[in-house]
């Protein structure tokens, strides 16, 4: 009989092993030093992903409106930031918040044909008045 499981090392915990797109890792615990608590946030493959999905919906079609854009952009941010709402994501997402406005900025930089001249980026909170999904995580120990 083949055991389904397998018991991992405490040298494994140390060093962090990825499953399912999370990466767990034993830390210390922020208060006391003695405790090892296993943190869990997305993997590096994860975070490319997201990545990839969303320079895919952007494209190069300008032509589009700007709230056609964000209508097709919410449902792959919403998905992906509530796989991930559990864990000690909020670094994680932040990221991924910035690379969304960074590359919407982009965008709309082409949409407006501004290659070379001067561009006023809105800020942040613009983008998610217009009604961008903004990505919210929290900072909780796993188990």
């Amino acid at each position: 009989m083949v055991e389904a499981t397998r018991q991992a090392d405490l040298i494994v915990v140390d060093q962090g092993f990825d499953f399912l797109g999370v990466h767990f890792v034993g830390k210390p615990t922020r208060r006391r030093g003695t405790g090892v608590f296993c943190y869990g946030f997305p993997t590096a493959k994860a975070m490319k992903h997201v990545r990839q999905r969303v320079r895919e919906e952007l494209g190069r079609d300008v032509r589009r409106p700007l709230s056609e854009v964000i209508k097709y952009l919410n449902p792959i941010l919403r998905g992906w930031s509530e796989y991930y709402r559990w864990l000690n994501s909020a670094q994680h997402f932040r990221k991924v918040d910035r690379y969304v406005v960074f590359t919407l900025q982009r965008w709309l930089r082409r949409k407006q044909q501004r290659t070379r001249r001067a561009f006023r980026r809105p800020p942040d909170e613009w983008w998610w008045e217009q009604g961008l999904f903004r990505c919210s995580g929290r900072n909780v120990r796993v188990w």
